[in-house]
């Protein structure tokens, strides 16, 4: 793998090829595909943890481990 001087192009740059091109679009249509799939997981992470919460499963960890602090300290 080639290396630059610019600290910008190595991050960019994937087995010496540019993982995106100049107009910020990815170079190779499989990083598209990829990426999508990764944000539709995302997505649905996100939408299934909401409904979880708003339903009350489980109050956000911070809560949890603060209240397990509390009880060990008291």
């Amino acid at each position: 793998m080639s290396r630059s001087s610019s600290g910008a192009k190595s991050r960019t740059r994937t087995g010496g090829r540019t993982a995106f091109g100049a107009d910020g679009e990815p170079a190779d249509p499989e990083t598209g595909i990829r990426l999508q799939v990764m944000l539709d997981d995302l997505a649905w992470w996100s939408s299934a943890l909401g409904q979880a919460r708003a339903a009350g499963e489980l109050p956000p960890g911070s809560l949890r481990a603060r209240a397990a602090l509390a009880a060990v300290q008291s």
